[in-house]
């Protein structure tokens, strides 16, 4: 579904604000991409950066920041946009039970993950950040499916989410920094769980039940005769 598609009244608060999010990031990106191609056309530069200012003039609105504060962040990520990645594990024990972790920054629960990091493969960054998370070492066997933040994780910026899943093969779960609380959990989906992360939930144990037959992507599906897109 388009931005066009997607726009119309809102009640809820939240996905109010999520749509605001968005919105700013989809005008920032333009005009960083903007300024990275134009960067011998001084009127289209004045351009690209009025655009810029108005995108953390918008986020503003709703952020905690100040525009200045916002446009020194944007500023320092000039080129050619895309979406930010990021990787996730779905691993079980043998009993069952859901390894989470309960992040500090905002006290929610979620399936450990984080940013991958430039130069690293995909499956060695999920390893990474379990083992920095919560000391377990995992081995991804299986990519359980890649989720747009503008659909489930309803992030500031942009973001593709790799969701794994991975095998328990050693060390015992314990609390880092950033994750003061780490269990393996019996019926995960009772905990207040971080933004998007219901949707990993549910899909590891989908994974977990068998019911996973291939990897989930959003998008790019043709609208069905008489009804909706999906």
């Amino acid at each position: 579904m388009g931005m066009a598609e997607a726009i119309g009244p809102v009640s809820d608060p939240e996905e109010f604000r999520h749509r605001l999010q968005l919105l700013a990031d989809r005008i920032r990106a333009t005009a960083t991409s903007g300024l990275h191609w134009t960067r011998d056309l001084p009127y289209e530069q004045e351009r690209y950066r009025l655009l810029l200012e108005a995108a953390a003039e918008l986020l503003a609105l709703i952020d905690t920041r100040a525009p200045g504060e916002i446009l020194a962040a944007y500023s320092g990520e000039l080129g050619h946009q895309t979406p930010k990645l990021a990787v996730g594990a779905i691993v079980f024990d043998g009993q069952g039970r859901l390894l989470l972790v309960r992040r500090r920054d905002n006290g929610l629960w979620a399936v450990p993950g984080g940013f991958a990091e430039v130069g690293q493969l995909l499956g060695d960054n999920v390893v990474r950040e379990v083992a920095e998370e919560t000391g377990l070492t995992v081995v991804p066997e299986a990519v359980i499916g890649l989720y747009d933040s503008t659909w489930t994780t309803r992030t500031v910026q942009h973001m593709v989410n790799v969701l794994f899943a991975c095998r328990w093969l050693s060390g015992e779960p314990r609390p880092s920094y950033e994750t003061p609380e780490v269990r393996f959990v019996a019926e995960p989906e009772q905990l207040p769980l971080s933004p998007g992360h219901a949707t990993f939930v549910r899909e590891g144990l989908r994974w977990w039940r068998g019911e996973v037959t291939h990897p989930h992507f959003d998008g790019g599906r043709p609208a069905v005769p008489g009804g909706g897109g999906s």
